[in-house]
């Protein structure tokens, strides 16, 4: 899988570090994290697009290519059923628990 979890940094975030070169997606990179987070398997979570448009997601935070109009810098954060989500274009995906 190719992506590094460094675990839960404190009991309210987890923090996953993702490669937009590789063939995983950031929509599956938050969706990992997010499982990471919540201790549970992907296919118990709320279906990611009800809350994002992943495509827009894998556009902007993958891979570049003539096709894709993806970010050289900057970051995204959203509701995601029950946490925040935080991305950014560095590869850091940040799964949080609000407040």
């Amino acid at each position: 899988m190719g992506m590094s979890i460094s675990g839960h940094e404190s009991p309210k975030r987890t923090r996953v570090w993702y490669d937009c070169e590789r063939d995983e997606s950031v929509s599956e990179a938050i969706l990992t994290a997010t499982s990471e987070h919540k201790a549970c398997e992907p296919t118990e979570l709320a279906p990611l697009g009800e809350y994002a448009d992943t495509d827009a997601l894998d556009t902007l935070f993958g891979a570049e290519s003539s096709f894709s109009p993806s970010l050289s810098n900057g970051n995204l954060e959203f509701e995601y059923d029950d946490v925040v989500v935080k991305v950014d274009t560095m590869g850091v995906v940040e799964i949080i628990d609000p407040d």
